[in-house]
């Protein structure tokens, strides 16, 4: 064979490859956002590498629904595991783009004071899912001031959109019990120390808190 059509095809060959990689790279990634699972593992090296994906994807959910003075464990506190799913929906909606349906225009106000209003809603199902996957936590009783109940429907009044920035510089993780301590600080505020206590729960990891010291 031709050394020059050898080389071309080899070329080909090798764009195909790394177009694939690109592709599959980009797709695993978008999985990962909505369906990610954070499993317990033996190196903590690599658990700490897959912690720190998993918060990066939704500590701006958790700050911007938080009161840390109100309640010893995020567990605890039914109001803002609602609020979290509300809003890990709202800005994950070509996922729920089917199970959301329009009903009656609800008028509310969110925790930053602005006035609001939706007419989105979505079954109740949905929000102990997102509770369940990442608290553990789910059939609890929804009283938030926020939202309207419709038969099992839940109105998609959320209170946050990802506006701020938090880039996380580095990752400690301390194993108790059955539970992981994580501290995490942010390059933006160095000082502070992030605790995240994660529950073991079959290998899985469920958020059950988050400390600010």
């Amino acid at each position: 064979m031709n050394k020059k059509i050898l080389l071309i095809i080899l070329i080909m060959i090798s764009s195909v490859f790394i177009i694939f990689n690109i592709f599959k790279n980009t797709y695993a990634y978008d999985y990962k956002d909505y369906d990610y699972t954070l499993f317990y593992k033996e190196d903590k090296e690599e658990l700490a590498s897959d912690i720190k994906k998993y918060i990066y994807d939704i500590d701006y959910l958790i700050y911007n629904n938080s009161d840390f003075s109100i309640y010893d464990s995020l567990s605890d506190n039914y109001e803002f595991m609602t609020n979290f799913a509300i809003d890990y929906i709202s800005t994950h909606k070509d996922k729920y783009q089917d199970k959301i349906v329009l009903l009656e225009t609800f008028k509310y106000t969110d925790n930053r004071y602005h006035d609001k209003v939706t007419n989105e809603y979505i079954d109740i199902d949905t929000i102990y899912d997102i509770t369940d996957k990442y608290f553990g936590i789910k059939d609890f009783l929804i009283l938030n001031d926020n939202i309207n109940i419709i038969d099992k429907y839940i109105s998609l009044s959320g209170n946050t959109s990802k506006d701020i920035d938090l880039d996380i510089y580095s990752v400690d993780i301390e194993e108790k019990d059955n539970n992981l301590l994580v501290n995490i600080k942010y390059e933006n505020d160095l000082t502070t120390n992030y605790i995240y206590t994660f529950r073991i729960d079959n290998n899985i990891l469920k958020l059950s808190n988050v400390e600010v010291r």
